[in-house]
């Protein structure tokens, strides 16, 4: 029961979001990354139902969830069943014909064996992070006895140390896929990392796979998507990183790659929006991020529309990627404050440049440990998306999450030696899937003018 809920959970999540339809993806994008959209959709959809059921004081019993999912399946099949989602779109985001997905190859191969070889290692908790034990999986199994989120327990002293005023998405998916399972069992929940890791994967693909109808080879598609893929997985196993919400940062940063390049057509806002709205319920990093994707999208959207229509089209645009975010941050924005639970420690504090002589060597050799085999210098590569077009928008976006990283170390009280140790590998891991795609784009020649 343990591993059928730990499966179910998912799917049933996916087909929640699949009852927006056309609204989020389109046909000219591949079957895989139109399961991620509609996953992230659902995902989303969970998320605001548990806090309102919290908020409401109702229990996650077994039956209630089943409701609500039973709910959320019926609601927007109801609501936007007969309406019609953005016209198909070609490959490079002009308006058409829906375009076939791209064939599989070598590369895909060799993604979808590391994938499995990283969710059968996960399952046996040979690489979980210690943060599932002392963070994500201790606040998961709390809400699952609690049967829902207990903020007056995260709010006891003694949670200091876990982040109380984190975001709650992975615990509430750990929580509900025990009480659906009727127990809490550890190796089923790290499937969910293994799903985040393979939705990266799908991510990656999509962008190159779309990125091959504006000059992207088809050697550079397939080398790209297992370079990605065994770039991650290295990093997840040498680093004991499932069971960790880091897999969630970095698939909402590279699910956002596609529509930041123009490759999703009229569904380019509606999935900046879920990708912004899925980073600010993973982690308290998510929140900044979240903030880049909406300013870089509409300032493009503001420069790029003319004419009388320009206020219209950003105005829909704008509901569509600002409104989800909103959703999420308010109830979290609401109980931290209610509750107390901000820790003004970790989170703020003076900007000192002084810090500078701890961090910087700090960081050099967090990135430097032997079991990431150099991976985080990939990050390095950033400023070469800066260099096409095409590229800068996601350039600006990772730039800037790369930069509050640094200010967040500047302005803290901690001490920084063992601050910038404890985590500067892992928030590297962010950017690193998403910048290894960029900078393959932003180096492919740009595809030749055709003829009508």
């Amino acid at each position: 029961m343990t591993w059928l809920a730990a499966l179910a959970l998912p799917l049933l999540l996916l087909f929640v979001g699949r009852g927006f339809g056309r609204h989020l993806a389109e046909p000219a994008q591949g079957a895989a990354y139109r399961a991620l959209v509609h996953f992230l959709a659902g995902l989303i959809a969970w998320h605001l139902v548990l806090n309102l059921l919290s908020l409401a004081g109702i229990p996650w019993s077994r039956t209630v969830l089943i409701l609500a999912l039973l709910v959320l399946i019926a609601v927007p099949r109801l609501a936007f069943g007969r309406a019609r989602g953005p016209a198909p779109t070609g490959p490079g985001g002009e308006r058409g014909e829906a375009a076939p997905p791209g064939a599989l190859g070598w590369g895909d191969g060799i993604a979808a064996a590391a994938v499995l070889a990283f969710a059968l290692l996960a399952a046996t908790l040979w690489i979980t992070t210690p943060d599932f034990f002392y963070h994500w999986g201790l606040k998961g199994e709390h809400f699952f006895l609690a049967r829902g989120i207990d903020y007056r327990w995260l709010a006891e002293s003694w949670n200091a140390g876990i982040h109380p005023d984190y975001p709650n998405l992975l615990p509430e998916l750990y929580a509900t896929t025990a009480v659906l399972a009727g127990r809490f069992a550890a190796p089923a929940q790290m499937l969910w990392s293994a799903l985040f890791l393979g939705f990266t994967i799908v991510a990656a693909r999509e962008a190159m796979v779309r990125g091959a109808a504006r000059g992207a080879s088809r050697f550079a598609e397939q080398a790209t998507v297992a370079l990605v893929a065994l770039a991650a997985v290295a990093y997840g196993i040498g680093f004991v990183m499932a069971g960790g919400a880091d897999s969630m940062m970095a698939l909402a940063l590279i699910a956002s790659l596609p529509p930041l390049l123009g490759l999703s057509g009229g569904a380019d806002g509606p999935q900046i929006g879920l990708a912004a709205a899925f980073a600010a319920s993973s982690k308290l990093e998510g929140l900044p991020l979240a903030a880049f994707l909406i300013v870089v999208y509409l300032a493009g959207l503001l420069r790029s529309k003319r004419g009388a229509w320009r206020e219209t089209a950003i105005r829909r645009a704008a509901a569509w990627v600002v409104l989800p975010t909103v959703a999420v941050v308010a109830p979290w924005l609401l109980a931290v404050q209610r509750h107390g639970l901000f820790q003004s420690a970790s989170n703020s504090g003076p900007f000192d440049w002084e810090r500078g002589r701890v961090i910087f060597p700090a960081m050099l050799s967090a990135i430097g440990a032997g079991e990431l085999h150099g991976l985080p210098w990939l990050v390095a590569l950033l400023p070469i998306a800066w260099l096409r077009r095409r590229t800068r928008p996601f350039a600006a976006v990772a730039t800037a999450q790369l930069l509050f990283y640094a200010w967040a170390y500047f302005a803290s009280s901690l001490e920084p030696h063992f601050y910038v140790l404890s985590n500067f590998a892992r928030l590297v891991f962010h950017l690193l899937p998403a910048v290894i795609v960029a900078v393959v784009l932003a180096t492919e020649p740009e595809p030749t003018r055709r003829s009508s």
